[in-house]
């Protein structure tokens, strides 16, 4: 995926948020919501890794794993109108997972690691039908902040350690659906909403070298509470 792209389109998410906190003209259509999202990171790795660090150096490539991690985010949405809108996410990001084993010589090697990222996750939001139904896409910007892994070997011990040559930051893109459950009467200017959610995260791999690449398709549920911004009720379900 382009960074360049990436950036840019961060930054006009980033734009439509500050726009909405000082305008004035059209503070009887805004409508923020604020709350938390949890979930789980379904990893899928590809690609190749054998030289893990300077000190380990797998018995053969490693081409393929998965694995399961949790992700733990506050949000913040703006929604101008029952269409178009805004979402921000940034949160503990779960990548890890184990390698299929490997062998050779009559050896078995395995892998496993604990990569983890603190996630910036600006997205545009997308509800174009009179449902509860919504779309997002927009980037990613994942900080790392876990990147151990333990590598075992037939008859040696196990290896601990650190990846040599990890991305301090990684870009890429997602692109989801979710859906929106009222959980307060349409009549209450105050509204609570429930929403599950699927999204698919492609982009950069962990390292600058070799060629792991990592896929992850996230399942989860936000909870958000909200506010109409006037004096009535607010009982559109058509938002996250």
């Amino acid at each position: 995926m382009n960074s360049k792209r990436i950036l840019i389109l961060s930054a006009s998410v980033v734009v439509l948020l500050h726009s909405a906190l000082f305008s004035q003209s059209r503070s009887g259509d805004r409508e923020w919501w604020y709350g938390g999202a949890v979930g789980v990171n379904f990893n899928y790795y590809g690609g190749q890794v054998q030289a893990l660090n300077a000190g380990t150096t797998s018995l053969a490539p490693f081409t393929k794993g998965a694995g399961a991690g949790l992700y733990l985010a506050p949000l913040v949405e703006y929604h101008p109108d029952p269409v178009w809108g805004a979402m921000l996410h940034l949160g503990y990001d779960g990548r890890r997972g184990s390698f299929d084993e490997v062998s050779s010589g009559g050896n078995n090697a395995s892998l496993s690691t604990s990569l983890s990222y603190l996630s910036l996750e600006p997205s545009l939001r997308i509800a174009p039908f009179p449902s509860p139904v919504y779309f997002f896409v927009g980037p990613r910007v994942g900080f790392n902040i876990g990147k151990s892994f333990t590598y075992s070997q037939t008859g040696q011990s196990d290896v601990p350690g650190d990846w040599s040559s990890s991305r301090g930051a990684v870009l890429g893109g997602q692109a989801g659906l979710g859906y929106d459950f009222s959980l307060s009467d349409a009549s209450s200017n105050s509204q609570v909403k429930l929403s599950p959610f699927l999204a698919v995260h492609v982009g950069q791999g962990p390292r600058s070298v070799e060629s792991w690449s990592l896929t992850t398709v996230r399942m989860g549920i936000a909870l958000k509470f909200g506010s109409t911004g006037t004096g009535s009720g607010g009982g559109d379900d058509g938002g996250l």
